[in-house]
């Protein structure tokens, strides 16, 4: 629900040109008013745009406003290059990543956009050591288990580690949310994950989405019973992060087939 404090607003008529969906309209006086409340996307376009402080709302979330004014900017090339350098990292080294840096890389995850603004997405991060070692054992109970699993072999014939040594794990889960026929809260820990790993490399950290330890999950009650999830949660996507492993040097970006498109 958005809110409109009239002391505040000054008429600048921004928060309605800025509405997509024409939640917000101008009164007589000039004043900005919610004329179609059930209207809202939730985008907080309105909030952003306005320069008085007037607009308010119910979504808001506790991260910190932050001016966009002044703020360095990459160049294009710089945002190209960030791109086309991320690569999933298998191998890494054995340092440890600071908490205030997994907890900063959070925050930007939580930056990413989400369906109706729901803002869904939770975090589950497993950086004890102790912990790491007792989910990579669970992890690969399972694996060797599957006798005729690709994976499996792997794991018990070449003593393949399923969280690629990494000393960070990130679950990212959420409610079921479903509109039609789409999972939303799946979209939204997809995204979410995505500006975790884009972020990480930015940072000099490597990552890689794991999907292997989440069919793992889904199948072994013994990592449901690690995570212990709350009631009606879903874990979605894993990450694991770290410092890439010094020794290795990728030269080159990775070969992606060029997009196929359909123009209209």
């Amino acid at each position: 629900m958005i809110y409109i404090n009239q002391d505040k607003c000054i008429g600048c008529q921004s928060c309605a040109k800025a509405c997509p969906v024409r939640v917000l309209e101008m009164d007589s006086d000039q004043k900005a008013f919610v004329k179609r409340p059930t209207f809202c996307i939730r985008c907080a376009h309105c909030l952003s745009v306005c320069p008085s402080g007037a607009v308010s709302s119910d979504f808001e979330d506790s991260v910190p406003d932050k001016s966009i004014k002044g703020l360095d900017m990459p160049s294009t090339q710089q945002v190209e290059n960030l791109i086309l350098t991320r690569r999933g990292i298998r191998s890494y080294s054995k340092q440890a990543i600071p908490r205030e840096m997994i907890e900063k890389l959070l925050l930007l995850a939580a930056q990413a956009p989400t369906a109706r603004n729901a803002q869904d997405v939770k975090y589950i991060v497993v950086s004890d050591p102790d912990k790491t070692k007792e989910l990579e054992k669970l992890a690969q109970d399972y694996f060797r288990a599957q006798k005729n699993d690709n994976i499996g072999v792997i794991t018990r014939e070449a003593g393949f580690e399923l969280l690629l040594g990494a000393p960070v794990t990130i679950g990212f889960y959420a409610e079921k949310r479903e509109q039609g026929n789409a999972n939303e809260a799946l979209w939204n820990c997809l995204i979410a994950a995505q500006n975790l790993l884009l972020a990480a490399h930015g940072m000099g950290l490597g990552g890689c989405y794991n999907g292997l330890l989440l069919h793992a999950y889904r199948n072994k009650q013994e990592l449901k019973s690690f995570f212990d999830m709350p009631k009606k949660a879903e874990i979605y996507m894993f990450v694991v992060i770290g410092y890439p492993d010094p020794d290795i040097y990728y030269s080159e970006t990775i070969a992606r087939k060029l997009p196929q498109v359909i123009w209209k």
